[in-house]
Order: structure tokens, then sequence, then C-alpha cells
């Protein structure tokens, strides 16, 4: 078993986090299983290394510091008897990711529209190009998504295509 004993500062340089977020995270109860010297100082443990990689990961993932210290403390409470519990916390989160992940990639793809009608306006000199006709209103949606498909298609861009085609399906109401 390993015995060897970090400081917070090591700790901190090898995990790529500030000393004051792990005092923090300690505050907050986050780290229980943190042993201290006779001076009361921090001492962490490979294991305790492990743990916080863990604790960084959740924080990461969007879990709140509630929901973290709870699955820390369930680890550290009831041990194996909340394997379930804390299996179910880290499904319900990676769902989150995933709903989240989703509204990044449409948003991405949203992006990329307007970057290819500012790019296109551009290059022509002037934003009239994307407006009705003798008129300062945009082109509706649907002409300029049709542009924009015919120039990722003519572009042989499969993958930006794929990407935006469903974005080109959402009709946004006006709620006025």
């Amino acid at each position: 078993m390993d015995r060897t004993y970090y400081s917070i500062g090591q700790v901190a340089r090898k995990l790529g986090v500030s000393v004051e977020t792990l005092r923090y995270y300690d505050k907050e109860g986050l780290l229980p299983f943190v042993g201290r010297d006779d001076a009361g100082r921090r001492k962490f443990s490979s294991n305790d290394m492990h743990l916080l990689r863990m604790i960084m990961y959740l924080k990461l993932s969007g879990l709140s510091v509630a929901k973290i210290s709870e699955f820390v403390n369930l680890r550290q409470d009831d041990g194996d008897n909340s394997l379930q519990e804390r299996f179910d916390i880290l499904l319900a989160q990676e769902n989150n990711l995933k709903e989240k992940l989703e509204e990044i990639k449409v948003t991405l793809a949203y992006m990329k529209f307007k970057k290819w009608y500012f790019m296109t306006s551009i290059e022509a000199g002037t934003e009239s190009i994307h407006l009705v006709e003798k008129s300062d209103q945009i082109k509706d949606d649907k002409i300029l998504e049709e542009e924009y498909i015919h120039f990722l298609t003519e572009r042989g861009d499969v993958q930006e295509l794929a990407e935006f085609l469903p974005l080109a399906e959402v009709t946004v109401v006006d709620e006025e």
C-alpha cells in the first residue's frame, strides 16, 4: 500500500487547480476523507488524489457542490450500500450532459450558418445580398436556409450539412 502523502500545494499543482479551490472543497465538506498531520495540515494520499479527480470531473460535469457532497458522503458513510444511489446520480448527470451537448451542437450549427451569412456579405461588400430586394428587411429564414444548404452542398460539406438540416426544420414562433 502506497504511504506517500502530498501537501495541498503539491496536490494543487498535480491536479491543475488552485490551493484555494481545494480549501473551498474541504470547507464545503467534499474532502472528509483527507487526513491531517500533527500540525493540522492536510495530507493527501494517492487514493485521495483519485477521489479528488473524481470530484473535479463531477464539478466540471455541472453537478452542484451539494450533489457532489451527497455523492462523497454516500461513499464515505454507506459504502457498498450506496452503489446504486451513486450510480443513479452519475446516470442522471450523464443524461443532463447529453442534453446540453445536443443544445451546443444546435447552437454551433446556427453559429456556422450566421458565419456564412456574414462571410458572404463581406465577400459581396454588402449585406444587401441577404435582404429582400429594394428593402432593408432580411430575407425569410427559409430562403436563407435554402441558400446555405445549397452552399454546403456545392462545397461538399456533408458533415456541416447533416448538422444544419435538423436546425433548418425548426420554425421559431414569434410570441407577439
